[in-house]
């Protein structure tokens, strides 16, 4: 298959992940420059961004398949965009759309290393939302300023995660009830040899009481580099819950 469905709470939840096609190596498929055999390319969901319509009538099979298995929810995993852009692409933009269009439910990116913005995006007919995180940066990383040759601007120390709490009307009807977005920071210290820690940054005034860490100035810069990329969407989705 090529996808896989998580019933969590008694809510069927079908999940997508797809990765984008580099250029081919000797005639085969490639995957980050290198080039995935004949036996091991169908294990892999990928797109090649010349041919985005194999990859739109791929995600139509599996929504199908979902559908006959009682799928009530659709989240998409796209490892896509340019790495070290703060705003998507047009490609993403486009894809997002269709993806958008085809009914997808959730989309959540990855790939950039720095976080990209949110959105809720409407289907061209108007009779579906999707929420869309275009990417969430870094989790765990050592892409520190101080190593990063022109590029010394921190985004690559942010992440972003996400928590969706779904809800089951009456109707039988499946929602998106409440959407968090919680900043991350990867704080490294080097006091008894190097430490790495993803410091959470929704309660930022309690983290140096919480950790002994001399974070504030950090956090507090981390936090408006999240902020002015995903404010604007972050308060546009939650304005519009619930996503039906």
């Amino acid at each position: 298959k090529t996808y896989m469905i998580q019933e969590i709470n008694g809510i069927k939840v079908g999940f997508f992940n797809y990765v984008f096609e580099t250029e081919r190596v000797n005639g085969q498929k490639s995957i980050n420059g290198i080039a995935v055999s004949d036996e091991s390319a169908p294990l892999i969901n990928s797109f090649n961004s010349n041919n985005l319509d194999a990859f739109y009538q791929d995600i139509e099979a599996g929504l199908k398949e979902m559908e006959e298995e009682n799928v009530e929810f659709t989240v998409a995993y796209m490892h896509w965009g340019i790495e070290y852009q703060t705003q998507e692409s047009d490609e993403q933009d486009a894809m997002a759309q269709k993806l958008c269009d085809l009914g997808i439910d959730a989309l959540i990116g990855s790939h950039p290393h720095v976080i990209q913005p949110v959105d809720l995006l409407e289907s061209s007919d108007g009779s579906h939302q999707m929420l869309c995180a275009y990417a969430i940066g870094n989790h765990l990383s050592n892409q520190r300023t101080e190593y990063m040759d022109g590029l010394a601007f921190g985004h690559t120390e942010d992440g972003l995660m996400l928590s969706l709490t779904l809800h089951r009307d009456t109707d039988g009807q499946v929602s998106i009830e409440k959407a968090d977005f919680i900043p991350t920071w990867v704080s490294l210290t080097s006091e008894n040899g190097a430490a790495y820690y993803i410091l959470p940054l929704n309660e930022p005034d309690k983290l140096e009481e919480k950790t002994g860490l001399s974070v504030s100035g950090d956090v507090q810069q981390s936090l408006e580099r999240t902020n002015a990329i995903i404010g604007e969407g972050v308060d546009k989705i939650q304005n519009a819950l619930p996503l039906k």
